[in-house]
């Protein structure tokens, strides 16, 4: 697990962070724009709890791993074909896509429901998943938004950490987190794109899994260890 950096955040890290809360204030807009009036509650609960979730992940990363927002912030040049399509289509639909559907959901048509006691599992989904990716990016210093092998870093195998149970921990993270979205702002219908959202991520893990297996020095190895990619048992 990484200890605190003696290099601190710099401008890249700076530029990620005031992208993070910007992509969180489109994804307000895009809400409040479908569904046509701003007075939903559950909304609002909805948004806050992404706001103090993504704010106490970057008070920890600042303090713990702050090279991670750095690299973040900085333009990647050999992304792999694949994910130059799938990853912005994953953004579009299972961010944005989810936002708009259910504020046409909750705030125009009415089209569905779910039960305000879903609210309490929904976020306790998300607070799992939260920590489950913080664990993930402090065991792993190569961890990426991105799928590219790291030659300028001279990427290696992480086997600490969750890394021990499965082999793509942090796209555990995102697929838990989407389930639960949902759950807390209360629409049925936003799991139409999340499903889409949801299976664009499981292909890109497969993708992702191969270029490691074909690229990356020791990872069938790894693989032949750690079985499974997402799921201990199943996958």
């Amino acid at each position: 697990m990484h200890s605190k950096s003696d290099k601190g955040l710099n401008k890249y890290g700076i530029r990620y962070i005031v992208r993070l809360y910007l992509s969180l204030v489109a994804m307000v807009f895009v809400f409040f724009l479908s569904a046509g009036r701003v007075n939903i509650l559950r909304a609002w609960i909805f948004f806050v709890i992404l706001f103090v979730s993504e704010t106490i992940d970057v008070i920890i990363l600042c303090i713990k791993f702050p090279d991670f927002l750095n690299n973040r912030g900085k333009e990647k040049n050999d992304v792999e074909a694949f994910d130059k399509v799938i990853r912005p289509m994953y953004n579009i639909i299972a961010f944005y896509g989810v936002i708009m559907v259910a504020g046409l959901d909750i705030g125009r048509f009415r089209w569905s429901t779910i039960d305000t006691n879903f609210i309490f599992p929904g976020v306790m989904l998300i607070g799992f998943a939260d920590a489950l990716t913080i664990w993930a990016i402090l065991n792993n210093p190569y961890f990426e938004s991105v799928v590219r092998i790291q030659k300028d870093r001279s990427q290696r195998i992480v086997t600490s950490g969750p890394y021990k149970y499965i082999r793509h921990p942090g796209y555990l993270g995102l697929i838990l987190t989407h389930v639960g979205y949902p759950l807390i702002i209360g629409s049925l219908y936003a799991y139409l794109p999340t499903i889409i959202g949801i299976g664009l991520l499981v292909a890109r893990t497969y993708l992702e899994d191969l270029t490691l297996q074909r690229e990356l020095k020791g990872y069938v190895e790894y693989s032949q260890r750690v079985k499974y990619r997402l799921l201990p048992g199943v996958w």
